[in-house]
């Protein structure tokens, strides 16, 4: 029975031993940075963004005039049709407020983030990658980030998401700025 007993024990200090070792083995760059950018999170500050649209103007040759013409007849009635004014172009610029922050004891220097602008209808109109220098947000404090996309297609009841996804699929990651220095 001692036997048994002393079997037993030996048994589960060497289980022990091997799931501490598993647990305590040190994690490669690429996954202490995953581990690190999965406490990190992104969103539009509640009302956080306006659209402005500003018209675009063509630019047009200066007429030439000459000196010597006679003055146009102000008294003359015009006859014509009026013509009809074609709609003018507008250019829409998007000032977004981001917050990101994280949860984690280690910082990145950077993160990127998915932005994305939808329709009312909640389908997707346009996707960014941005990435954002984030190497002075301190842990459980949402820093504040303006960014501006011009040349949108902004309609009344659009709006604008952030995210910071997580898992990013390898064959994404090329696209994220923060896995192009880690090693595997």
């Amino acid at each position: 029975m001692q036997r048994i007993k002393r079997f037993g024990l030996g048994l589960c200090l060497a289980i022990g031993t091997l799931l501490l070792g598993t647990a305590c083995s040190e994690k490669s760059p690429l996954e202490q940075m995953i581990e690190t950018r999965s406490r990190y999170s992104a969103e539009i500050n509640p009302g956080g963004f306006y659209v402005d649209s500003k018209p675009m103007v063509a630019e047009f040759a200066e007429a030439e005039i000459d000196p010597e013409a006679e003055p146009a007849d102000e008294t003359a009635i015009d006859t014509e049709e009026p013509e009809l004014v074609e709609p003018v172009e507008v250019m829409q610029t998007a000032y977004l407020d981001i917050l990101i922050k994280h949860d984690s004891y280690d910082k990145l220097p950077g993160v990127t983030v998915d932005i994305v602008h939808v329709d009312a209808g909640m389908n997707e109109k346009a996707h960014w990658l941005v990435w954002f220098d984030t190497s002075t947000v301190e842990r459980a404090n949402p820093t504040q980030y303006s960014h501006v996309i011009e040349g949108i297609d902004y309609v009344e009841g659009d709006s604008f998401s952030a995210e910071i996804r997580h898992p990013i699929p390898e064959a994404e990651r090329g696209d994220y700025k923060e896995f192009a220095n880690v090693g595997p």
